[in-house]
């Protein structure tokens, strides 16, 4: 999976800390446009699940490619990506890597702007999928509110 993907737009319930994150169901849909052919990214939460001892949330990511027929028509093919599997414990969201077999934390909920939060370090020598051996952080550039579908969510 694309390490920005996760990064792209984080919706939060307000309300409560232990809320219900990326319930069954849950859909986020993202337009790339390259300048190459455009494509779409999905990702929804599919079903709950058990992996070490964890209740997760399944997330299955699909790319859909727009292709050109020999005829110059054109479709749309959906290839799958990835499944991944979080969990929520109190403040933060969990990850996890199925290259060491375990969880690292991947969203902290309860950052302030400005902060910068390390997901991973980065390795060398890199002995797994690359992109687990990336350093992979992000920057917290703005916080602020929004209501959808009846529900004020915080936006990271």
């Amino acid at each position: 999976m694309k390490p920005t993907l996760f990064l792209l737009l984080l919706f939060f319930p307000l309300f409560s800390l232990g809320q219900d994150w990326a319930p069954v169901g849950a859909k986020w849909v993202y337009d790339h446009d390259s300048g190459l052919s455009q494509y779409l990214t999905t990702i929804e939460s599919v079903k709950d699940t058990t992996v070490m001892g964890k209740v997760c949330r399944q997330l299955v990511t699909c790319e859909i490619d727009e292709l050109m027929r020999q005829d110059g028509s054109y479709y749309w093919d959906t290839s799958l990506v990835s499944n991944d599997y979080i969990y929520q414990s109190n403040d933060t969201v969990y990850h996890f890597n199925q290259f060491e077999n375990s969880f690292y934390p991947l969203y902290l909920l309860n950052v302030a702007t400005n902060d910068t939060v390390l997901i991973r370090r980065s390795k060398a020598p890199c002995n797994e999928n690359e992109y687990f051996c990336a350093r992979f952080e992000y920057v917290v550039d703005d916080i602020s509110t929004m209501s959808l579908q009846g529900q004020t969510l915080k936006v990271i």
